[in-house]
């Protein structure tokens, strides 16, 4: 009974707060005697199974940027939960996939905590669209690395694997935030591109797509720690707590509206300030 009367609630919030990115309860209903009906969308996979791929990063981005604007600023309300289980496709067969939330009726209050909690938790959930292709790309340069022996540099050797004191050697596993780190590396000597120059151009351009990802993602978590700095000094009392769960829940759309801008170098980028983000 409490959770029909949760999803009857969320679907009242959805009437003037529909959005694409948040699963929509497509028929709630309660019988006396009966038990309560709750009819669901279909949906594909979550993030974990979906198989995705580097092109899909942004609109993934778009799509969980979108979800928390409407939570967190239209519906007055958090997910608290926003992890890869709970980020669905549309059905495989739909001609554009797209991203949807799912497992929204959460308890949680709105307030600065779970809001902030929202944005970090989906910052980085986009990475998962570059874990197959860093696999693959990683164990293409992880071969030759073997093959090369001790004629490959030791810069490069130590993202594979260590040895311990003992002489015992254990593997790495690259990941998406390392491989950054591995191509930086590979484009401080002349190794793989004597050796296979094609396959250091495509480590080299799914990195770039990585780092717009991360430029995102570090934005994001500036903005968070940016609200959560703003009560200081003689700021104290519920008005600066109200006021800042205003400014936190603004974020997503803030965020949407500078995506241009975050796929330039860092240095170039301009930043918003406390009192942009407080429109």
């Amino acid at each position: 009974m409490e959770e029909f009367a949760m999803a009857r609630e969320f679907q009242e919030h959805q009437v003037d707060n529909s959005c694409p990115s948040i699963i929509e309860y497509q028929y709630v209903h309660h019988e006396a005697g009966g038990g309560s009906y709750i009819i669901l969308p279909l949906l594909g996979k979550d993030l974990e199974d979906a198989g995705l791929s580097r092109d899909q990063a942004p609109i993934l981005m778009k799509d969980l940027l979108k979800a928390c604007h409407h939570f967190h600023y239209n519906m007055k309300r958090v997910h608290g939960d926003l992890h890869s289980m709970n980020v669905m496709t549309t059905p495989e067969n739909t001609e554009n996939t797209r991203f949807v939330v799912i497992d929204v009726l959460s308890p949680r209050p709105h307030n600065l905590f779970y809001i902030i909690k929202d944005l970090r938790q989906m910052k980085d959930l986009p990475q998962l669209c570059f874990k197959a292709e860093v696999k693959q790309v990683s164990e293409e340069i992880e071969k030759l690395v073997k093959e090369g022996g001790k004629a490959v540099p030791r810069s490069i050797t130590t993202h594979f694997s260590y040895r311990m004191f003992t002489g015992k050697i254990i593997n790495k596993t690259i990941t998406v935030s390392s491989f950054r780190r591995l191509v930086r590396d590979l484009a401080k000597n002349d190794w793989l591109k004597n050796l296979n120059e094609e396959l250091l151009t495509r480590a080299q351009i799914l990195t770039r797509s990585i780092e717009r990802s991360f430029r995102i993602s570090e934005y994001i978590e500036e903005r968070c720690t940016e609200v959560l700095t703003m009560r200081v000094g003689s700021m104290t009392g519920d008005t600066t707590i109200a006021n800042q769960i205003e400014v936190a829940s603004k974020i997503a759309q803030h965020v949407l509206k500078e995506l241009p801008n975050l796929f330039e170098p860092h240095s170039e980028r301009r930043r918003l300030c406390r009192s942009e983000l407080n429109l």
